[in-house]
């Protein structure tokens, strides 16, 4: 081979390592400003999936949950198949103050009742509740029998009670009158547990919703809350952030 063919040849060779040291520090084919764009978009979708399913469904306490027994007899339980997967039972897990107010036997007991539920979609009602002198006063024995004549009142019974404005105002209200006169109201409201989760707003303003209150009167989603196993779920944050999630119905579905 001649000189100048030696050249051209070693040239030749030398261009290619250039390209190929390129393109591995690049990569092939090149991208452009969109393309790069493009990718970073999908690629910041996809961490966002995973993401999102793994702060659900895949966080250490959900998935050791997931595999145990308890979890099992959940998933056997047809009453409690059902309410995980309706929209409404979901939307109760997710409001935290309503969950642990559930979680109490008596607070469930009070509001499987239609009575105490159409009382408190009254707005009138929720807010004599919202006031610790009508709580503290709704406690007696004596003030309830009072309430519990419709005609006749023993006024022995409500003196201390009415002393306070707070009560007073409240039973100055017609629709308050009618809830108080319900003996499941009354009833309801003697127990400890079932004033104490009423004193909070956020329980009294998720029963103030329609779709909160149909939920509670489904007999499924009663039977659910009634469930030990579900119970004890509901009493762990990381169990009750995934009932509630829509990754977790679908879950249910496929199973």
């Amino acid at each position: 081979m001649s000189v100048m063919g030696k050249r051209v040849l070693l040239a030749v060779a030398f261009v290619g390592v250039l390209g190929i040291g390129y393109f591995a520090v690049k990569g092939y084919p090149p991208v452009g400003e969109d393309g790069k764009g493009a990718i970073g978009t999908a690629q910041k979708y996809r961490a966002e999936q995973i993401k999102s399913e793994d702060v659900v469904l895949q966080n250490p306490e959900t998935q050791q949950w997931m595999q145990s027994d308890a979890f099992h007899r959940l998933l056997n339980d047809p009453a409690a198949r059902k309410a995980l997967t309706s929209p409404e039972f979901r939307a109760l897990l997710a409001n935290e103050e309503l969950r642990q107010a559930l979680a109490r036997p008596a607070v469930r007991e009070a509001l499987a009742k239609a009575e105490v539920r159409e009382a408190l979609a009254k707005a009138d009602v929720r807010e004599a509740l919202a006031k610790p002198n009508v709580r503290e006063a709704l406690a007696k024995a004596d003030v309830r029998e009072a309430l519990a004549k419709a005609k006749g009142l023993d006024w022995s019974g409500l003196r201390e009670a009415l002393a306070k404005a707070d009560f007073r105002d409240a039973l100055a209200k017609a629709e308050v009158q009618d809830a108080f006169a319900k003996a499941e109201v009354r009833e309801a409201l003697a127990k400890a547990d079932v004033r104490e989760a009423l004193a909070k707003a956020e329980v009294r303003d998720a029963l103030a919703m329609a779709d909160m209150r149909e939920a509670l009167a489904d007999a499924n989603v009663r039977a659910a809350l009634a469930n030990e196993d579900l119970r004890a779920a509901l009493g762990r944050p990381a169990l009750a952030e995934a009932m509630a999630s829509s990754q977790f119905e679908s879950y249910l579905r496929s199973k």
